[in-house]
């Protein structure tokens, strides 16, 4: 097994979790300028690291720090054909954030709907004769 650098490692595992350099970088907490710095082999700090790790738990630490073992620590290498989906990748606050303000909006147009909905039916409702007064 040949050693790798940290900026090798980043690179693998960027392309392993199906996100952008960008998208990673945000994502994880690290930053986009610090991805590209560490692309050009400048040497993290151990924030990044626990930023990296706490994002990809899967990740083995030994190979993360000195390029030692597996990538992931089921012992695997392989690197994914196919982005993640949304749902698949580890969820970062800024992902959750976004699906949260696309639940809300979907609830505000379902709340619109139920509103406008009860109002037709009180509408219909009130042109009709009651059977409690006969009429």
């Amino acid at each position: 097994m040949t050693q790798t650098t940290f900026s090798q490692r980043i690179t693998q595992l960027i392309s392993h979790s199906g996100l952008t350099e960008n998208r990673f970088g945000i994502d994880s907490g690290v930053g986009r300028v610090n991805i590209k710095n560490y692309k050009r082999g400048t040497m993290p700090q151990l924030d990044t690291l626990v930023a990296i790790l706490t994002f990809m738990p899967e990740v083995n630490i030994e190979w993360l720090i000195m390029g030692k073992g597996a990538m992931l620590k089921d012992g695997s290498t392989t690197m994914v054909n196919e982005p993640m989906t949304e749902y698949e990748s580890p969820l970062s606050s800024n992902r959750i954030l976004r699906m949260w303000e696309e639940d809300r909006i979907e609830l505000a147009k379902a709340r619109e709907l139920n509103i406008r909905l009860t109002n037709q039916l009180l509408e219909m409702t009130s042109h009709c004769p009651s059977k409690a007064t006969g009429t």
